[in-house]
């Protein structure tokens, strides 16, 4: 769930759960897909009229990120009646500016100062080196429960 057309981290972490669910025969059914463009101010708008929408709930939401969690889980606080069965949330970035998923959703701990180190240190280097081959750093996230 979330606009994978927003940034390229979505659209890679949209493409790598397609693949996970690929890898183990798991269905990806349309009707719990939310990947649609969204504008940043009506996420909220968006994500309760696409819950309003179900007749049936999943078991989990796989969100882009906590950004997206923090709606939906807005959303099953505000509407517990609406949830047929407890459902998981997932995120992604395990930032602290959501309090209402804090500690409650499943999420990718992105270390943002290191990667804003890496970057900072790649800069120099290409002023250093302009005509050095380009380079694609990754940084692993890891999972909190």
């Amino acid at each position: 769930m979330g606009d994978i057309n927003y940034a390229q981290a979505n659209k890679e972490r949209y493409l790598g759960y397609r693949d996970s669910m690929d890898c183990y025969k798991l269905a990806i059914r349309p009707e719990y897909l939310m990947i649609q463009s969204i504008d940043v101010f009506s996420y909220k708008s968006e994500i309760d009229r696409f819950l309003d929408s179900l007749t049936e709930w999943p078991t989990a939401f796989v969100c882009a990120s906590d950004y997206v969690a923090s709606f939906v889980q807005g959303y099953m606080d505000e509407n517990p009646q609406k949830l047929p069965h407890p459902v998981t949330l997932t995120g992604f970035d395990n930032t602290d500016e959501y309090a209402n998923v804090r500690g409650r959703i499943i999420t990718a701990n992105v270390p943002t100062g290191l990667l804003g180190k890496r970057m900072a240190l790649q800069l120099l280097f290409r002023i250093n080196h302009p005509d050095a081959p380009k380079e694609l750093t990754f940084i692993k996230p890891y999972i909190m429960k």
